[in-house]
């Protein structure tokens, strides 16, 4: 699988003028780990992406591909309210995350949705 969130930092990191080198040691890594990014061999950890983001003068946004994308409205709200928007703003960030920090997220959003659950009068639990 190749990592889409390289090619990004590659962009950026051009138009910065800094080498994967220079870049490397501003976020405190070595270049190898840059250069695996930037290649869609692997994938930055998400406790990166703010000194990334730092470095490279650009936001979370940006970094993850979720400013380029289209805002318009919901095409259908068919899974609970969910937006075509949300689904793929949210599978952008799944692909910045590190398979363990993936699984972290699906942990917190199932705390969410029970917490959510046990708020709810009797009548409307599912």
């Amino acid at each position: 699988m190749k990592y889409e969130i390289g090619a990004r930092i590659k962009k950026y990191r051009e138009l910065k003028g800094l080498s994967q080198k220079d870049f490397a040691i501003l976020i405190g890594v070595g270049n190898t780990r840059v250069s695996n990014w930037e290649a869609g061999f692997n994938r930055p950890d998400v406790d990166l992406l703010a000194s990334i983001c730092d470095a490279l003068e650009v936001s979370p946004g940006d970094l993850l591909g979720l400013s380029a994308q289209k805002k318009e409205p919901p095409a259908s709200e068919d899974a609970g309210g969910v937006t075509d928007d949300q689904v793929r703003r949210a599978y952008a960030v799944a692909e910045a995350l590190t398979p363990e920090d993936l699984e972290k997220w699906f942990e917190y959003s199932e705390l969410l949705i029970l917490r959510r659950k046990q708020s709810l009068p009797p009548t409307h639990r599912s």
